[in-house]
């Protein structure tokens, strides 16, 4: 009896090590599946076919919850995301995520309450929730050299299934890879799209596998990196996705100024100022030019459209300015959407988001989410990279180009909030991995302190000139 209780222990010892060392493959294969789930949708269809009166409506009658396939495969990774953690440490569900960023999330579920339709609200709310902790959780698992490991491997295989089945378009069964002849839009018509299912989502994960694979070629100095770098970038201009070059540009230069400089004492201050500066120079210029930006930002047929959609939005804010009509209850909710009263052309009707993440935020959060989301997805991070150490600074490069390359395309995509947004979820990745940076070094200094004030009891000390006896800290 004696025996089988000493050996009780040893035993549960061995199954916690075993559970151990299967751990990180687990955590690996499911944040696979959960970026292949998000990013990867093959489409042999074209975006916007010739005959465009099947599409009339589609913002206001789709779903827009994904299909029944995606959404099992993010309540598997969801739940077994949950299981581990429960066995392992369930307080790292909330350890993972920033404290403003669930606020925000939060602000997201109890919009549901005055949302145009609650039911879409809520269901679209949770299901934003559900790939966010997945995506944190799992980052707070592996660490982030897993992390970036498994996100250059599956970069790695977008980037040569692409190209494969590019090359092999011409067979019928690849010929997806490319934008088909009946598209409505003549200036899609040829362009790669490889694996996803429009080149506007092709070119900017072209974008994040440059960013990457320039971060792992820059560390490693290996040809293979090189040469996937080379590949991407010859995938993004055949793309031709002109916003994600030019902001691919911006992000690189940006992210390797930061590189250069947050590797040197007083690095850090130097590129906010720069940053700081170049960010006031921009405002000045809009002020300059407010004219000429007003006459381009009220033409609907700018941006390919999508000030059209901008300017049918603002009545609508204008008249939900602090609550909005509520989480994910404005696109794809049936007829009773207000954009069918408020669409200024016919192309309005033909789109299913906002192409602006912040206008989206505004129109279904109000001014409130609003901030939330800047505070939480937007100034938080960018505080935390600038106070990043100095032996951080490659990992932060790549954050900062990642959170900068998003927050830029923001602008001319819906990307805040969205449940699974192919660009977002990598910025999400990026935001955990500074996160879990920063969380650690606190714990770590306050680790310190404590340790440093148990060795440094407390001593009555008696004041030479009052003689009064004071408690201070003395080393014995």
């Amino acid at each position: 009896m004696r025996c089988n209780q000493r050996l009780a222990p040893e035993a549960q010892s061995s199954q916690r090590g075993r559970l151990a060392h299967y751990l990180p493959l687990l955590n690996s294969t499911l944040l696979c599946c959960l970026l292949y789930t998000v990013v990867v949708r093959i489409n042999y269809e074209a975006a916007m076919p010739n005959d465009v009166k099947d599409y009339i409506g589609q913002s206001v009658t789709s779903n827009m919850d994904g299909n029944t396939l995606r959404r099992v495969s993010y309540l598997i990774v969801f739940s077994t995301v949950i299981t581990t953690a429960f066995i392992k440490d369930f307080n790292v569900i909330f350890r993972a995520i920033s404290v403003p960023y669930i606020i925000a999330c939060t602000w997201c579920v109890v919009s549901c309450v005055w949302a145009i339709d609650p039911s879409a609200s809520l269901r679209r709310s949770i299901n934003t929730i559900i790939i966010l902790i997945s995506a944190a959780v799992l980052v707070r698992f592996l660490g982030q050299k897993q992390t970036l490991r498994v996100l250059y491997y599956f970069l790695t295989f977008t980037l040569i299934a692409s190209v494969a089945a590019v090359v092999l378009s011409s067979v019928p069964i690849f010929s997806f890879a490319v934008h088909p002849p009946n598209e409505s839009d003549a200036t899609l018509v040829g362009n790669w799209r490889g694996i996803f299912w429009h080149k506007n989502v092709a070119g900017p994960m072209m974008v994040i596998s440059m960013l990457v694979f320039l971060h792992f070629a820059l560390n490693r100095k290996k040809t293979v990196d090189w040469v996937l770098l080379a590949g991407s970038t010859v995938f993004l201009l055949g793309t031709r996705s002109k916003t994600a070059l030019g902001l691919a540009f911006v992000v690189i230069v940006i992210g390797m100024l930061y590189r250069s400089m947050a590797s040197k004492r007083s690095g850090n201050t130097l590129f906010a100022l720069l940053f700081l500066y170049f960010l006031l120079t921009i405002i000045v210029l809009g002020i300059v030019d407010y004219e000429q930006i007003y006459t381009f930002l009220t033409n609907p047929e700018n941006l390919s459209g999508r000030v059209a959609i901008w300017i049918s939005l603002w009545s609508y804010i204008k008249d939900h300015i602090w609550f909005g009509s509520g989480y994910g209850s404005f696109w794809g909710i049936g007829y009773q959407s207000p954009i069918f009263s408020l669409a200024i052309s016919q192309f309005v009707l033909e789109v299913t988001q906002s192409h602006n993440g912040y206008l989206e935020a505004l129109t279904t959060t109000g001014l409130i989410g609003l901030m939330l989301a800047i505070f939480s997805l937007v100034i938080l991070p960018f505080v935390r990279i600038l106070n990043g150490r100095r032996e951080d600074s490659p990992l932060y490069a790549l954050c900062l180009s990642i959170w900068l390359f998003g927050v830029l395309q923001n602008f001319t995509e819906a990307q805040f909030f969205s449940p699974d947004r192919q660009v977002w979820i990598f910025v999400v990745i990026a935001i955990s991995i500074v996160h879990n940076n920063e969380m650690s070094r606190l714990r770590k200094r306050d680790a310190m302190r404590s340790l440093l004030l148990r060795k440094r009891p407390f001593v009555p000390l008696l004041s030479k000139r009052s003689g009064v006896r004071h408690e201070l800290y003395q080393t014995p």
